[in-house]
């Protein structure tokens, strides 16, 4: 349970190296959606915008196709897309309950204003790209996925490992899944190699510094315990003990499904997947989507026991 409470915490602080990209950080000024009170008409979701000085009510619909433009490569299928609105509609209706408007700044989020959209995807496919988060959107519109009548946590990455990870007794939804199609992803292995020095820098950077030299950095280090889906559970380091996360984030990796190799050039990290590892795995489920797969088919692959309502 610690551990992935502490997988979410961490969310809102490493965007996509980490895992659900629920940040904080917002780009631009413009932003679509934006109403009136008499125009929002009776059980309509709001997020109140404070930018500026100014409150702005937007429809929470128009509202989340800022965030998933930010959260998932416009290239990929519209089912992907689809899945991706569901996850981040649910989300914010769990973070909201049972009240109907809630400010910006209570959500932490990751946002794509149109003046982004239009800056990551270029002014020639602006439209295109928006028009498909639109349609996703709209297509979905208010969809959430549930578990015991509550909306689920729900956790997503950019690539696996190779399988998702088994999640907890207040996670049952999360269940190990086999993603052999990660493999042949571009960003599937990242290789990095540290000087002695630097790796010792970081690492003793943490707030429970090991106190590693870099004499003997690499034989100070061991890996102890990996997870069923492959990915550190627990590093020792020196004398002390640490989670897969927290040397991954000292070391700015892509992910906790890592290992250490000593080089003549320094100690070299080879890690695999891009973010926590934990639910609906973006490149797999791409794939699976040119495959014929349909939104509601590729959450249920990664969650299980979930119903998928409408609000």
């Amino acid at each position: 349970m610690k551990r992935i409470a502490a997988v979410c915490v961490a969310s809102l602080i490493f965007p996509y190296v980490l895992t659900m990209a629920w940040t904080g950080r917002q780009g631009g000024t413009a932003m679509a959606g934006v109403v009136s009170s008499s125009q929002i008409g009776e059980g309509e979701r709001v997020i109140v915008l404070d930018r500026e000085g100014a409150e702005q009510p937007v429809l929470l619909e128009e509202y989340l196709i800022g965030i998933v433009a930010e959260q998932i490569p416009a290239e990929y299928e519209l089912e992907t897309i689809k899945a991706q609105m569901i996850i981040a509609r649910t989300y914010l209706y769990g973070v909201m309950g049972e009240e109907h408007s809630i400010p910006e700044s209570a959500l932490d989020l990751d946002i794509l204003t149109e003046s982004g959209m239009q800056e990551l995807w270029g002014k020639d496919y602006f439209l295109r790209y928006y028009n498909k988060f639109a349609d996703a959107a709209k297509e979905t519109e208010g969809q959430i996925l549930t578990f015991d009548g509550s909306p689920i946590d729900p956790l997503f990455h950019g690539i696996s490992a190779g399988k998702t990870r088994e999640g907890d007794e207040l996670h049952p939804y999360l269940v190990s899944v086999d993603c052999p199609e990660d493999v042949n992803s571009p960003g599937y292995l990242t290789v990095e190699t540290f000087t002695p020095e630097e790796f010792c820098k970081r690492l003793n950077g943490m707030e429970n510094s090991p106190e590693l030299s870099a004499d003997t950095a690499f034989e100070s280090i061991q890996i102890v315990e990996k997870d069923g889906a492959g990915y550190v559970s627990q590093v020792k380091a020196g004398e002390k003990l640490y989670t897969g996360e927290e040397i991954q984030y000292a070391l700015g990796l892509k992910s906790c499904a890592f290992s250490f190799e000593k080089m003549e050039s320094g100690i070299r990290c080879v890690t695999e997947g891009s973010g926590h590892g934990y639910g609906f795995d973006q490149w797999g489920a791409n794939e699976k989507a040119k495959e014929g797969y349909t939104a509601e088919e590729l959450l249920k692959f990664y969650y299980k026991n979930i119903v998928l309502i409408s609000e």
